[in-house]
């Protein structure tokens, strides 16, 4: 025992717990007091994990939300729980399903046939998984990156409306996996089958990550290009939430087997944060006061941060546009 006495290792494991504690397990907090009655939300992928979270802190400051979800159970469960933790009674949902293009349209004419406003959105739902969505796209592409863009596409005419009452913003949440993406435009919609290895998986979860950042961006240049010099009233901008317990990954652990299940669920909790620091950079990006001059920026530990070389280039940004466009049909409408 390197000559150590029993009370010393004793020490030396407490103390190592202690600072386990302090700098895995903990993180920054948004402690924005913005009061957001008035305020209408959508926050998807929100029946669990950062998603939850997110709408359930939104809803403590009077915001109404709308979580957006495929599973109606679980969103119904969701909206339940927010609404007995808070008891604010304006929160709801729509169901959606990101992998699929003519879902996602009926859901955002069902939300713009009820609501007239819409002051935050947050892109958060998320998956990883092989196979293809409804209209044959990569699944990850469709969910992580197609969904995304259509979604903010055919919500903007609401948010364009709701922006000359009071600003708006746009949050998409994406990961520090943006970092090993590539955009391969001469493989745009690649054959991901569903028994393809979990570090290849990653890879082109990676990939789509990359995809948020340069949607962000791109969004912004064509804001900033509408209001033409003028006080910019939409904003958005593109994170990472941390390394964070959550779901993602999940379900692919399970249908992989007992022991792959096992070894995410240690590692997860041995190196992640709990879920509810996940949502803080996105609080922060909701309700900060004074960032609009970051729109457009990546978001990490509630602060913008430097981008790697490869997620700033304008060309590709445009390219990503362009190849959206042509996949959904759906265009930019200023």
């Amino acid at each position: 025992m390197c000559g150590f006495s029993k009370s010393t290792w004793i020490l030396i494991f407490a103390v190592s717990v202690a600072l386990w504690l302090e700098f895995v397990k903990k993180g920054k907090l948004c402690h924005s007091k913005a009061d957001l009655t008035g305020k209408t939300v959508i926050v998807t992928g929100a029946n669990v994990g950062i998603g939850y979270e997110t709408a359930l802190a939104l809803a403590n400051q009077n915001a109404r939300v709308i979580l957006a979800c495929r599973n109606l159970k679980k969103a119904k469960d969701a909206v339940d729980r927010i609404k007995t933790s808070t008891e604010n009674t304006a929160v709801d949902y729509l169901i959606v399903d990101f992998a699929e293009m003519t879902d996602i349209k009926r859901a955002v004419k069902e939300f713009m046939s009820k609501e007239d406003r819409l002051d935050i959105l947050i892109n958060n739902a998320a998956i990883i998984s092989g196979g293809k969505t409804t209209d044959g796209l990569d699944m990850m592409l469709g969910v992580n990156h197609i969904g995304y863009f259509m979604f903010t596409n055919l919500l903007m005419p609401l948010m364009r409306k709701t922006s000359k009452k009071s600003p708006v913003r746009i949050i998409n949440v994406s990961s520090e996996a943006y970092k090993m993406g590539t955009i391969d435009f001469d493989n745009f919609n690649p054959d991901t089958p569903l028994d393809t290895s979990t570090p290849s998986l990653m890879i082109h979860y990676g990939d789509t990550k990359l995809m948020n950042v340069y949607f962000t961006s791109e969004l912004d240049a064509r804001l900033k290009d509408e209001f033409e010099g003028r006080e910019q009233l939409i904003t958005t901008y593109s994170l990472h939430p941390g390394t964070i317990t959550s779901n993602l990954g999940g379900d692919l652990a399970v249908e992989r087997g007992m022991l792959n299940e096992l070894i995410r669920n240690f590692f997860v909790f041995l190196i992640t944060k709990p879920t509810m620091y996940g949502a803080q950079t996105s609080l922060c990006c909701a309700m900060k006061e004074g960032i609009e001059t970051d729109s457009g920026q990546y978001f990490v530990n509630l602060e913008p941060a430097e981008l790697y070389k490869h997620a700033t280039n304008q060309e590709i940004g445009k390219k990503l546009w362009a190849e959206s466009e042509k996949l959904t049909g759906v265009h930019w409408k200023s």
